[in-house]
């Protein structure tokens, strides 16, 4: 616009400059008016300068905030990068960690029911191993009949000691009831061999008990007959 403004100044002032108006209307008025013209043209020029220096200024900061931008955005692009990869990476961690509190939770779930399954066969063994006791219910064994008796239950006794001890020879554990830590694995297998060695003790010790009453229970036996005999 500005631009537009000196070019018309210019022409008007050229074209009163090579006008053919007569000489006598030539005047003072006419130099004024070349001269305000002059004037005009001057600032308008001075205003057309100072609008290129400012635009050059402010093409200059424009360029410069480009550059600016520019690193902003590839330096917001790694950044977006890192934190993509790195939230990938927290992803696959959780990924393992939540894998891994199942495996354990599994694994403890495994070992309780090992442990439970254990408890029921140690009570199921010792109530059975109980069982096998012989309740006296004539204490001075003066009638054979009753001696009979009891030899006959100290035989069958021995006879259910005998199959336990076969039972619990077999007292080991099974492979789908075994942790899948090993660790637990060594432990478990180490508590059933304890455990069955005690349950093997317990019986001999009460096979050797059945033996001892029968050899007493026979000793018995053989005196009251043979006072018997002398007293004939």
């Amino acid at each position: 616009e500005l631009r537009r403004k000196s070019l018309e100044m210019e022409l008007k002032l050229k074209s009163r400059e090579d006008g053919n108006l007569p000489a006598a209307t030539i005047g003072s008025s006419t130099f004024s008016g070349k001269d305000e013209l002059l004037r005009e043209l001057e600032a308008t020029k001075g205003q057309i300068s100072s609008l290129l220096e400012q635009h050059a200024e402010l093409e200059m900061k424009s360029k410069s905030d480009i550059k600016v931008l520019v690193k902003e955005v590839k330096s917001l692009r790694r950044s977006q990068h890192e934190l993509k990869q790195k939230l990938e990476k927290s992803l696959q961690e959780k990924s393992e960690v939540e894998q891994l509190l199942q495996r354990e939770m599994k694994q403890s779930e495994q070992a309780l029911v090992a442990r439970r399954k254990l408890l029921h066969d140690c009570q199921t063994l010792h109530s059975r191993l109980r069982n096998c006791n012989v309740k006296f219910v004539d204490s001075n064994f003066a009638d054979s009949s009753s001696t009979l008796d009891v030899l006959d239950l100290l035989v069958e006794c021995d006879k259910q000691i005998g199959l336990l001890l076969t039972e619990i020879n077999h007292f080991t554990p099974e492979a789908d009831t075994l942790s899948n830590n090993n660790d637990m694995k060594a432990v478990d297998h180490e508590l059933r061999l304890v455990l069955r060695d005690i349950f093997i003790d317990n019986a001999r010790l009460r096979k050797r008990m059945n033996l001892f009453i029968q050899s007493a229970l026979q000793v018995g036996s053989s005196t009251d007959e043979n006072g018997s005999s002398v007293e004939e």
